[in-house]
């Protein structure tokens, strides 16, 4: 089958794929799950930066001409994922249209997108989704059946800050900074060909 890995930077998957317990990375967990998805899947992914590489989509997901530039990739995709993503595009909407486009009829989309989370470029933060707004999104841009939608809280108290190579540390202020840390997940099944 055909994943795409929206966001892809490295390709390593590493958060899906290694990531136990309290969001902490585990060497031999990743290994053998990578084992496994190597087995089953075809891997490709989207960024923005040009590549020479075949397997990755490159240029904005938010342009309305994204599709029309890859139209190799039409309804290609089984599965497509995205994580902490959705919330560094400037217009979601279409990108969602586009992803809908590259998703099969019968795809799965995966999205892992903060529903509360700091402030953090990458190389912008517009917004924050809840898991209804997930669904709208999607929804607006095909017919999709939920297969799951809801809120991963494991990391909430973490007070995760940056790396402060862009703004994304978040300050100390009379509110006593950030403390919760909400995902949002959605799961949707691609039920017909999109509206576009």
């Amino acid at each position: 089958m055909n994943f795409l890995d929206v966001g892809a930077r490295d390709g390593a998957l590493t958060y899906l794929l290694g990531i136990r317990g309290n969001f902490e990375f585990n060497e031999g967990f990743y290994q053998i799950n990578l084992a496994r998805f190597q087995a089953k899947y075809n891997y490709y992914g989207m960024d923005l930066a040009p590549t020479a590489d075949e397997r990755v989509l490159s240029g904005d997901a938010c342009a309305s001409g994204f599709v029309s530039s890859h139209p190799e990739f039409r309804e290609k995709f089984d599965a497509i994922y995205s994580n902490n993503v959705f919330e560094h595009f400037e217009r979601p909407w279409v990108a969602a249209s586009n992803l809908t486009q590259l998703l099969k009829p019968g795809g799965i989309v995966i999205t892992v997108v903060p529903f509360s989370a700091r402030y953090h470029e990458s190389p912008g933060d517009y917004f924050r989704y809840s898991h209804t707004g997930m669904v709208a999104l999607f929804s607006a841009a095909g017919e999709f059946e939920v297969l799951e939608s809801g809120y991963d809280i494991m990391g909430r108290r973490i007070n995760w800050q940056g790396s402060g190579q862009a703004h994304d540390v978040v300050p100390v202020d009379a509110f006593g900074a950030w403390r919760e840390t909400w995902f949002t997940v959605c799961v949707l099944r691609k039920i017909n060909s999109d509206k576009s």
